[in-house]
């Protein structure tokens, strides 16, 4: 068989299994066509990259792949603890509205991540305004963190950071309040359960003791409930602070990183 690459190729390497069996796995550049050869018969193929950036491919033998691409696709950095990731309709684009004169068909799908355990906050920015429209806790499983995309007719843009140290303080403190993401570029959710009429009080303080931050809340039913600081909504500057988290009878301090 022959696999030609498009243009989009940087640092990519093109790894061909048949049957289950590695035939072909090999650095390549854009606008090149590799031939393999394979058994004849029938097999089944797969196609991976696993360089260290982008691959393209355009053709393999007489398929051509841009008739069976995937409506949704997603581009992205990922680590440990924090994943930033664009979800892009395939065909909002200026080939289409040229062609069709109109947006493209919204389209669903599911954004798999591998993380396999813990409890993760997704928040989706709109792309445009840059703004979040939306945050939501998800929890990871065995076949990892899966995040519905539904109806998008353009793209969207998320950011997903774990709530740090999780499994290990419900274990110890079952009641102390989830604190994340920890470290923090612009925003910490402090969560809690609690008890219809109980208060709360969360105070921030910079590294020379100063309040940064104080806010006091009577919740008017039980559950769970959060209360957000915004670190650029108090001049934020980098470093180390503590918090104090108070709730009923109970308190609670620690330690907060601001990036």
């Amino acid at each position: 068989i022959s696999i030609e690459t498009g243009s989009q190729v940087i640092s990519g390497k093109l790894q061909l299994m048949i049957d289950g069996t590695v035939v072909f796995e090999q650095s390549v550049t854009a606008g090149s066509i590799y031939q393999i050869p394979i058994p004849s018969g029938e097999h089944s193929f797969r196609i991976d990259n696993i360089g260290t950036s982008s691959l393209s491919i355009i053709e393999l033998k007489d398929i051509i792949f841009s008739k069976y691409l995937p409506k949704l696709r997603a581009f992205g950095l990922f680590n440990n603890s924090r994943t930033l990731v664009w979800v892009h309709n395939r065909n909002n684009n200026w080939k289409w509205y040229r062609q069709n004169n109109q947006a493209p068909e919204a389209v669903s799908g599911t954004l798999l991540l591998p993380y396999y355990s813990g409890i993760y906050k997704v928040d989706i920015y709109n792309t445009t305004s840059g703004l979040s429209e939306e945050s939501i806790e998800m929890t990871a499983t065995d076949t990892g963190l899966l995040i519905p995309i539904e109806g998008l007719s353009t793209d969207l843009a998320l950011k997903i950071s774990i709530i740090t140290g999780l499994s290990e303080q419900k274990l110890t403190e079952p009641d102390r309040p989830l604190v994340y993401p920890n470290p923090t570029f612009n925003e910490v959710t402090f969560s809690i359960q609690t008890k219809s009429g109980e208060f709360t009080q969360l105070e921030i303080f910079d590294i020379l003791g100063r309040m940064v931050y104080s806010e006091r809340m009577v919740w008017p039913s039980s559950g769970s409930k959060q209360i957000i600081w915004d670190t650029n909504a108090t001049s934020k500057i980098s470093g180390i602070y503590a918090y104090r988290f108070r709730t009923g009878n109970k308190q609670f301090t620690g330690k907060l990183v601001v990036e």
